[in-house]
């Protein structure tokens, strides 16, 4: 995969075969080619399961209707992927984003299984990985000086609050922190989808 590829992709499974290579660790040419600053640590997987999780189910419940439980991957889809979800959490970062994209492609063959388009599912699963990772081909560094005590409180209340529409206040307040870096105010700008686990404000209160 690459930059422009990831950057574009509505394809989750293809995505997080990639951070599974990255979080192993065994692969040298990955650290090669993203260097020691990339991290696909255990607990922005565990966010990003949970966030879709959360996606899954509130296809099926628009999609009752159609969606029959005992299905060859037994079971629902929301029970699939909650299933291999919790099974990440007790493991290390490369074994839980081996549980996790299994959770994604069972989730999936459930929804098709049940002649459930997942189209949409895919699209915003594309957009949260990319939400709380970023771009692994492109890192991005915090200057220091940027964390005033406005950006760090804003950046905190959006978590505890889970009120990620105020991120675009945060990047007024990172403007006028002396920040310059596009990728950052524009991802703050955007629409989202933007959940617990976001990169920008995981990189503001140095969170892994």
């Amino acid at each position: 995969m690459t930059d422009a590829q990831w950057l574009a992709s509505r394809e989750p499974e293809e995505m997080l075969a990639l951070l599974r290579a990255i979080a192993s660790g065994w692969r040298w040419w990955y650290r090669w080619a993203f260097g020691e600053s990339i991290q696909v640590s255990k607990r922005k997987l565990c966010l990003f399961a949970d966030s879709f999780c959360t996606q899954v189910k509130s296809l099926s419940e628009r999609q009752q209707n159609q969606l029959v439980f005992g299905t060859e991957v037994h079971g629902s889809p929301v029970h699939v992927a909650k299933w291999a979800a919790n099974r990440a959490k007790g493991k290390r970062a490369d074994q839980a984003a081996m549980s996790i994209q299994f959770a994604v492609k069972q989730a999936f063959d459930a929804l098709r299984a049940n002649a459930v388009s997942d189209r949409s599912l895919k699209t915003i699963t594309a957009d949260l990985l990319r939400d709380v990772f970023g771009n692994p081909f492109s890192t991005v560094k915090i200057d220091s000086s940027w964390r005033t005590p406005k950006v760090t409180t804003l950046a905190r209340s959006i978590y505890t609050a889970d009120a990620f529409h105020r991120l675009g206040n945060l990047a007024d307040a990172l403007v006028d922190a002396g920040c310059n870096k596009e990728e950052i105010l524009d991802h703050c700008r955007s629409d989202g989808p933007h959940v617990c686990g976001c990169w920008v404000v995981d990189l503001l209160l140095d969170y892994k």
